[in-house]
């Protein structure tokens, strides 16, 4: 349900702030709603989402280990408080800036930038980067394509442009959010068949994308070689929005389609390397953390590099071609990678993370066992 939310708010809301742009204020509206909504969601983050809500300690002291010790049964459950002044008091007293406190070693400082050059973190980076920075980049770009000639278009048909991608990025995440198998028994034909899925749907969107909008930009010329502006205006019309909607919307449904290995290989990655479950929850949030991180700084680059390129006539063209053929040929040489050498990837991720040291395992068929 999250995900979903997540998703249907991203890009949902460019679909009203079309609406609020048209009126007299233009733009700023914008800024105006969203501060109402930060004025409640702000206090919330405070004192409802820090870390030090829950006792780390006591639940992690609840967290059987993988290692030569037998578990000695779990904990009580923590009594429950009721929500009164005074447990209220005890909250506020209670909450610090920091979740936890303890001795830190370099092994420990390294953890989080480890996980950031894991190779799992690596491929899954490359093989969504291409789909999810042009989409960014084409969501940034919308106004600069059909505001001026010769498109003229208004704030609420260049929001409406976002119905594709908010309506199928949502069905896209809801289709495996529902679906517990995909989180529970991720195979390596599953896997594959998202890879492929999910960069097709991307090459269609990207591939499309700038080849309807490209002819539609065509520049006609009279006979004395200049161009009229109705001759302009009429080309303009020729443009079909809920098409671009739609492609859009493909481009979204790829990159969510993509972005749904992420968590099942990073769970399959620590499982393997972790050695117990308070270590491999640690190592999945930094791996997922590292894959968020490098794909926004690549989104931000998208933003900022795409509006220079689609501004001349011919460049929209040129980037979306090579950009939805290397899709499919990053796609490709990833999926190959893990295809053939899966297992050893996972390796690969406890050596560099510095979670198991792979000289004292030995194979034996496809088990390993301790010397």
């Amino acid at each position: 349900m999250y995900s979903i939310v997540a998703v249907a708010t991203t890009w949902g809301p460019p679909l009203l702030g079309g609406i609020a742009s048209a009126d007299s204020t233009g733009f700023s509206l914008q800024f105006v709603i969203l501060s109402a909504f930060f004025a409640v969601a702000v206090p919330a983050i405070m004192l409802g989402a820090p870390e030090t809500v829950f006792d780390r300690a006591y639940t992690l002291a609840q967290t059987p280990a993988t290692g030569g010790s037998k578990f000695q049964g779990s904990l009580p459950i923590a009594p429950r408080r009721l929500f009164s002044v005074e447990t209220f008091n005890n909250y506020i007293v209670k909450m610090k800036p920091y979740s936890y406190s303890g001795s830190y070693d370099a092994g420990t400082l390294l953890q989080a930038p480890r996980a950031f050059i894991a190779p799992t973190t690596g491929l899954l980076f490359l093989v969504s980067l291409l789909p999810y920075g042009a989409l960014w980049g084409f969501s940034s770009s919308l106004s600069l394509l059909f505001h001026p000639l010769p498109f003229i278009r208004s704030t609420i048909s260049i929001g409406g442009l976002m119905a594709g991608p908010s309506l199928l990025g949502s069905a896209a995440v809801a289709g495996f959010a529902f679906h517990s198998w995909w989180q529970s028994s991720f195979a390596p034909r599953a896997h594959m068949a998202s890879v492929a899925g999910g960069s097709v749907l991307a090459f269609i969107g990207i591939l499309t994308f700038g080849l309807h909008i490209d002819a539609c930009m065509t520049r006609p010329e009279n006979d004395d070689g200049t161009t009229t502006i109705y001759a302009l205006n009429y080309l303009g019309d020729n443009v079909n929005f809920p098409a671009v909607s739609f492609v859009l919307g493909l481009l979204t449904a790829g990159v969510y389609v993509l972005d749904a290995t992420v968590k099942p290989l990073i769970r399959a990655s620590t499982m393997f390397t972790s050695s117990n479950l308070g270590v491999a929850l640690r190592n999945t949030t930094d791996m997922n953390g590292g894959v968020n991180c490098w794909r926004s700084v690549l989104a931000g680059i998208f933003v900022m590099a795409v509006p220079n390129a689609v501004w001349s006539w011919d460049g929209l063209r040129a980037l979306c071609i090579g950009v939805a053929i290397a899709q499919m040929v990053v796609g490709a040489i990833v999926g190959s990678v893990w295809w053939l050498w899966g297992e050893d990837i996972r390796r690969w991720d406890g050596r560099v993370m510095a979670l198991v040291d792979l000289d004292m395992l030995k194979r034996n068929g496809s088990f390993f066992d301790t010397d």
